[in-house]
């Protein structure tokens, strides 16, 4: 099963402050979360593993 991270807890493991993960994903396209039902953003093993390439 796959993991799910929130924004913060992709911040803290990658040292990219949330805005400009969030400009990645409008801008870049380069991530592309998941949303809960209440629009909140969820990321997976491989939108973590895209970052920390990317960085």
């Amino acid at each position: 099963m796959e993991s799910r991270y929130s924004i913060k807890d992709l911040e803290q493991l990658s040292g990219i402050k949330a805005h400009t993960l969030r400009a990645w994903e409008q801008r870049h396209k380069l991530i592309n979360p998941k949303r809960t039902s209440t629009n909140i953003r969820f990321y997976g093993d491989d939108d973590l593993r895209t970052i920390l390439n990317a960085s």
